[in-house]
C-alpha cells in the first residue's frame, strides 16, 4: 500500500464521521441503545483518541489533543453523559479533519522517523506506516458500529 493510500483511506473515513455530527442532533450522538455500551459521539471522539495514541504518544511524539481529551476517550473508556453539548460536537468536528491533515504533514516532515516497536493488540507496530494501517482499521470497525447505532438513534 501506498504512503499516500493511508491518508486518502483516513480523510474519507473522517468525512464520513463528520457527516453523522452535521446531520444528527445531540440527542441522537448520545444515544446508547440496548445492547450497546457507547454512543455515536463517542465512537467518533474515540477514533480521534486512538488515532493520537497510535500515531503520536506511541512514538513518543507530543499529542494534538489535551490529555483530559485522551483520557476521556482513549481505548476501555465508555460515555459519561448522555448528550454532547454543541461545544464538545464543535471540538470533536474541528479535530477530525485537523488531525488528519496534520498527521500528514508531521509525516512528510518526517516527525516519525524513531518509531519503537510495541505491541498493541493483535499487531506489533514498529513503524509510523503501521500505526497508521492499523489506525485506518480500526476506524472503519468504528464507522460499521456507527452505522448500525444509527439505525437506533434514527428511531428516537
Amino acid at each position: 500500500m501506498t504512503k499516500t493510500k493511508h491518508f486518502d483511506f483516513l480523510l474519507s473515513i473522517r468525512k464520513n464521521l463528520l457527516t453523522y455530527l452535521d446531520s444528527l442532533t445531540p440527542e441522537q450522538l448520545g444515544y446508547i441503545p440496548t445492547g450497546f455500551s457507547n454512543n455515536i459521539f463517542w465512537n467518533i471522539a474515540h477514533c480521534i483518541a486512538v488515532q493520537q495514541f497510535l500515531c503520536y504518544q506511541l512514538s513518543g511524539n507530543k499529542l494534538l489533543i489535551s490529555n483530559d481529551f485522551l483520557e476521556k476517550y482513549n481505548r476501555g473508556t465508555f460515555p459519561q453523559k448522555i448528550a454532547p453539548s454543541k461545544g464538545e460536537i464543535y471540538q470533536v468536528k474541528e479535530l477530525l479533519l485537523s488531525t488528519a491533515n496534520q498527521l500528514q504533514e508531521d509525516y512528510q516532515g518526517r516527525l516519525f522517523n524513531e518509531f519503537p516497536t510495541v505491541k498493541v493488540g493483535l499487531f506489533s507496530i514498529d513503524t509510523i506506516e503501521e500505526a497508521m494501517y492499523v489506525n485506518n482499521m480500526h476506524e472503519s470497525r468504528h464507522l460499521g458500529t456507527i452505522v448500525a447505532l444509527n439505525y437506533f438513534s434514527s428511531k428516537i
